[in-house]
């Protein structure tokens, strides 16, 4: 199953963006998961960005959204989700307040909201996400 896993990059802390790495290393090591990359904040032009990143999102059996930090481009990649009708998981820290654009996205039934503590228990809250997701065709997982 290929994830496309996205979030926050130009404003977000060092510590954040080091929490997102690792849990995408985690994630990877499943099995039947292949987890699908963004560019980044170094690799490419800004049009690089939007068109691989894009790519990405409609590219992916299910997407993951780290909804921690605010960030435009992040919405725009969850609104490109929920047009293809990719699942679409956010997750933030719990006690982390998230937009109430998200909340009523959830309200609408057009994407899943959970909060985790640590990388675990963000493991474990894609996993059951995950379970709800049907096998892609061709997919033998």
């Amino acid at each position: 199953m290929k994830i496309y896993v996205g979030c926050a990059l130009n404003k977000a802390p060092q510590g954040f963006r080091d929490f997102v790495a690792n849990f995408k290393r985690e994630l990877g090591n499943e099995p039947n998961v292949e987890v699908l990359e963004f560019i980044g904040l170094v690799a490419g032009t800004a049009t690089d960005v939007y068109r691989h990143d894009f790519a990405q999102v409609r590219g992916c059996d299910a997407m993951l959204a780290f909804c921690d930090e605010p960030s435009i481009g992040l919405g725009m990649e969850i609104r490109e989700a929920i047009h293809f009708q990719k699942p679409l998981l956010c997750l933030h820290r719990a006690g982390t307040p998230i937009t109430r654009m998200l909340i009523g996205a959830q309200e609408a039934g057009d994407l899943a909201i959970d909060t985790y503590t640590e990388t675990d228990s963000a493991l474990t809250s894609v996993r059951t996400f995950l379970a709800g997701v049907p096998t892609p065709p061709g997919d033998l997982s």
